[in-house]
């Protein structure tokens, strides 16, 4: 990774890494946190891809050094109709600002799921907030 940033003239700080949580998890991967830790270490945002959706334990979130957590759009597409899904991000966002933890919400994409995130927006401003996973920013859904 230090010849890719030097290539590029790239910081850590502009990388940032996301692995799934079974990747996390995996015993056959080893103990992730001190290899994680490292790339912190050396500037690199780490995030959790997916949350929610393989073998969430809450448990890792404690032990991993991990920055940000990517909330599925499992959660997101029936919002804010769906009180179970409210409820699971409204908790989910809860926990991460607990933690000190970002949250991307992954498929933010009509005005009323515009209007959910931007409500909590106001309240947890650390927080980043995409429209897909590929791109980040303010898009139509959060239109006023």
């Amino acid at each position: 990774m230090t010849t890719c940033l030097k290539r590029y003239q790239l910081k850590p700080s502009q990388i940032g890494l996301e692995l799934i949580e079974s990747v996390l998890l995996d015993e056959r991967a080893g103990d992730m946190g001190p290899r994680l830790q490292a790339l912190r270490d050396h500037g690199f945002a780490i995030a959790i891809d997916d949350f929610g959706t393989g073998y969430s334990s809450l448990g890792y979130l404690k032990r991993l050094p991990v920055d940000k957590i990517k909330l599925d759009r499992a959660f997101i597409k029936e919002l804010p109709h769906d009180q179970a899904d409210a409820s699971i991000v409204k908790a989910v966002l809860a926990m991460a600002e607990g933690m000190g933890l970002g949250v991307i919400a992954e498929g933010v994409e009509t005005k009323e799921q515009g209007k959910f995130w931007r409500i909590r927006v106001y309240v947890r401003t650390r927080f980043l907030l995409c429209q897909t996973a590929t791109r980040c920013g303010i898009g139509k859904a959060f239109a006023a």
